[in-house]
């Protein structure tokens, strides 16, 4: 049975979600639609004013700019606190599938869900229809850990591990 641990930072856990949603259809990140939503929100705001026929009031559009400043840098702090939280993950490969130990949730991915394992210079993704979960490459020591696991990978998620070093 293979096993490794690992903590991850915001910068790396980015990089490898960037990768996942690339490959992986049906899944996304609520990040990227953080502008999306304060325009949206600026727009209500406008047409909401116009509507009203009455003279906009300094405050009022202060109190608006503020808010949506605090909603985003809520959720930025939110992603944070929670990378910070998530603590050590610790990943094994058995026969029956790959189970990711996380402090709060432990999660047991059966071989037969998997729909592929990429990889990349940097890590292993495991993907599953709308999620995918990835493994840096940097826990495995030297290259005798790292082909370990692409040989556990290939063997065991049969016709998904279409295991190619891509960029």
């Amino acid at each position: 049975m293979l096993e490794a641990r690992f903590r991850t930072d915001a910068a790396e856990h980015e990089r490898a979600g960037n990768l996942i949603r690339g490959r992986a259809e049906g899944s996304f990140s609520l990040l990227p639609m953080i502008p999306f939503w304060m325009a949206l929100s600026v727009l209500s705001f406008a047409i909401q004013f116009a509507a009203s026929a009455r003279e906009l009031r300094a405050y009022e559009l202060a109190v608006y700019a503020e808010w949506i400043l605090v909603f985003a840098g809520t959720f930025c702090m939110g992603v944070g606190l929670a990378m910070r939280r998530q603590g050590e993950l610790t990943w094994r490969v058995s026969a029956d599938g790959i189970a990711i130990h996380r402090p709060r949730r432990p999660l047991h991915v059966p071989w037969g869900r998997i729909v592929a394992v990429d990889e990349t210079p940097e890590f292993f993704l495991v993907r599953l229809t709308t999620v995918g979960f990835y493994l840096p490459k940097r826990v495995l020591g030297d290259s005798g850990g790292e082909g370990a696991w692409r040989t556990a990978l290939m063997e065991r998620a049969g016709p998904a591990s279409n295991i190619n070093v891509s960029g």
